[in-house]
């Protein structure tokens, strides 16, 4: 069973599904009669550049999951295991169609954000980390803010295994590796719907921040701990809720955390954490 990336929405699945029908069409035999008004679709031109970005990286000459070549038109009009996937002059009709609007995740690809550690404008470049990503097989990439927040797509595999192929590919094309952190979009989305800081009485004026664990606390922390009025609230899993308020001291939150935590961790500000879930 084929898997399609989460990139194009509904509209742009019917028009990449028409194309490829058109596309599809215009290569097997010239259409009888007057030719329709209007530019023809090239596959090169039109289609090729859309499926390289979304697609060929699992359904090329390298990788064919799902004997399914999705790189030239012979094999889009060829299909795969599941059967054909463009029908030509049938958008809605066509198995690729579905698959862009589908719903279900267990037939798209899941959106994963990484969050960076150490990361600030001075020591990388967004548009240089998302082509590190990007060069890790990942599609659809994107960076959040200037901080080391990137929003990709991957086929389902184990965070672990995600975090290893980002930290290779910065290594590889930075020349150094930010330690990693990957949650997907949906764990990201269930955590803001769940809102913990709901539960404590956190001041008006306090920031509140999420920090990032690669696995769950082993000891039971004496909670909530308190310091120069940074307060580790609760843990959830893998991630620890935290809130401060500023003083003079500077960021005594950090301080707090690491020194309850250790430094294998990440920490992001709850709306950043909130802008994450909202990337689509």
């Amino acid at each position: 069973m084929m898997r399609i990336p989460r990139v194009l929405g509904p509209a742009g699945a019917i028009v990449l599904s028409a194309s490829m029908g058109g596309a599809l069409a215009s290569a097997r035999a010239p259409a009888p009669g007057p030719a329709p008004p209007g530019p023809a679709v090239d596959f090169a031109r039109d289609i090729q550049p859309i499926l390289a970005a979304s697609c060929v990286r699992c359904h090329g000459p390298r990788k064919t999951e799902g004997d399914l070549r999705l790189d030239t038109p012979e094999g889009l009009h060829k299909g795969g295991d599941s059967g054909a996937v463009v029908v030509a002059g049938d958008a809605k009709g066509s198995l690729l169609y579905q698959l862009l609007i589908a719903t279900d995740p267990d037939k798209r690809m899941p959106r994963y954000a990484a969050v960076l550690r150490g990361v600030m404008p001075t020591n990388a470049k967004m548009p240089a980390l998302r082509a590190a990503f990007e060069s890790a097989g990942f599609t659809d990439v994107k960076t959040v803010l200037g901080s080391g927040n990137v929003v990709f797509t991957a086929r389902k595999a184990s965070e672990a295994l995600l975090e290893r192929r980002a930290e290779a590919a910065m290594t590889e094309q930075l020349g150094r590796a930010f330690p990693t952190i990957v949650r997907s979009v949906e764990a990201l989305q269930a955590i803001v719907a769940a809102d913990p800081y709901a539960d404590f009485p956190v001041a008006r004026e306090a920031k509140r921040v999420v920090t990032f664990l690669r696995a769950a606390p082993k000891a039971n922390l004496a909670l909530p701990l308190e310091l120069d009025g940074a307060q580790i609230l609760c843990v959830k899993g893998r991630e620890v809720y935290s809130a401060y308020v500023a003083t003079p001291k500077g960021p005594v939150f950090m301080t707090l955390i690491e020194k309850t935590l250790g430094k294998e961790i990440t920490t992001r500000t709850w709306d950043t954490v909130a802008k994450l879930a909202r990337t689509p």
